[in-house]
């Protein structure tokens, strides 16, 4: 394709400007419009071009403050999500908390504010939270708050207020059962139906009294039974120390210490026919059993080794009983397998290689390999020896391109 080719003057100021305008940032300018960036840097006109694109911005603490001004930023997790970059930059700097001071601070799952909701018809409801802004939505919105409910169905106007700064998580769980009898005794209907010293979140333990855990055991028969159909029972009997006083009575599965025994390992190996890979399959603890007290050969008789002994002169002297490498490596792969690892091909198969081009492979076993083959790709996957040998032959090669195309090349029609 020919290169478009423009008069000199063709990159003015204007036309550059206009390119500018056109593309996402400076990268795609100067990636994607090399001429009118040389054209742009010839001039002078680099300056201008990047007033009017997007880049990449070198944040300082000036340009941080300066950002969480415009934005508004309430939170550390609004400036988080909103500019990241800046919060990066900020926190590697050191100076986050700092331009942050002024923000409102996020509870977290160690911390937790008291708040309490005053309806004019005299009921109150005090509770504790990591957030606040969460909260009260879900308070008014999820069906389910009792102060949701109630406002609902009274349309009483409430004050909803934070009485309390934040809290570690047990500083909140007793100031909140005190601030609920307190707006009780000062005549206040509570809405709460639950004790006060809930975390919420899922952070309070499950707790199970012993008639409730007894009734769990009597419906299983051993202690794993009781593990898998009652986890979180489980976690509390083990957190607070009552597993033997509550499960005690019930039987525990154990392996003994000699439980696989010479005997039972040699009905279980005989089960498998003496095959290893079967007795993996069928016992590992078997297995990793006869490994450990090393009874392999025991059971399975000793291990082959392969080509123990053997040296070049006797791989040699070996080949003089095969008339083909084909006839080696078929019958006695060891052999052949030592010939290639220790690069003695010639050596060894100097008298037979002649026979294999010519002798083990007839015309009528190439071409019955071609007929078995849609080209000349698959012959050479599916068929190698006999694409070989007719490689090695003049007349052969020219028939065997002949008669089968090659996928790769395809002739051109017109």
């Amino acid at each position: 394709m020919a290169t478009k080719e423009h008069p000199n003057g063709y990159y003015s100021h204007n036309r550059v400007m206009e390119i500018a305008r056109g593309c996402k940032d400076f990268a795609d300018f100067r990636n994607n419009h090399g001429s009118a960036r040389e054209a742009a840097q010839a001039n002078g006109w680099i300056d201008d071009v990047k007033a009017v694109l997007p880049h990449k911005t070198y944040w300082n603490r000036e340009l941080v403050e300066q950002e969480i001004k415009n934005k508004g930023y309430k939170n550390k997790k609004e400036f988080r999500e909103g500019s990241p970059g800046a919060y990066s930059h900020a926190a590697k700097r050191g100076f986050l908390d700092e331009v942050c001071k002024d923000m409102e601070v996020l509870g977290h799952l160690g911390k937790r504010k008291i708040y309490v909701y005053e309806f004019e018809d005299g009921y109150a409801y005090v509770g504790l939270t990591d957030n606040l802004d969460r909260r009260n939505y879900q308070h008014l919105n999820d069906g389910v708050s009792p102060v949701g409910k109630h406002y609902k169905k009274t349309g009483a106007r409430y004050e909803w207020k934070i009485i309390s700064d934040w809290l570690t998580k047990e500083e909140a769980q007793i100031y909140e059962d005190e601030m609920i009898n307190a707006y009780a005794e000062e005549g206040w209907k509570m809405l709460n139906t639950k004790k006060g010293g809930s975390l919420g979140g899922g952070q309070r333990e499950p707790m199970y009294s012993m008639e409730e855990l007894k009734a769990a055991v009597a419906t299983c028969t051993r202690r794993v039974e009781f593990r898998r159909k009652f986890p979180s029972m489980y976690e509390f009997l083990l957190r607070h120390h009552l597993k033997e006083e509550v499960l005690g009575h019930l039987p525990q599965f154990y392996m003994p210490p000699i439980y696989w025994t010479d005997e039972r390992l040699k009905d279980l190996v005989e089960q498998c026919g003496h095959d290893r890979q079967k007795l993996r399959e069928k016992s590992s603890f078997a297995y990793n059993a006869i490994c450990r007290r090393g009874l392999i050969e025991t059971f399975f008789g000793s291990r082959k080794v392969y080509n123990k002994g053997r040296t070049e002169q006797s791989a040699i002297d070996e080949c003089k009983k095969y008339k083909s490498v084909k006839e080696v490596r078929e019958n006695n792969p060891d052999l052949y397998s030592y010939i290639i690892h220790h690069h003695i091909r010639k050596e060894c198969f100097k008298d037979m290689e002649k026979m294999e081009m010519h002798d083990d492979y007839t015309w009528d076993d190439i071409e019955a390999a071609i007929n078995a083959s849609k080209n000349l790709t698959q012959m050479r996957k599916e068929h190698t020896h006999e694409y070989r040998a007719a490689l090695r032959k003049e007349e052969w090669r020219r028939e065997l391109y002949h008669r089968l195309p090659s996928r790769k090349h395809k002739s051109n029609e017109t």
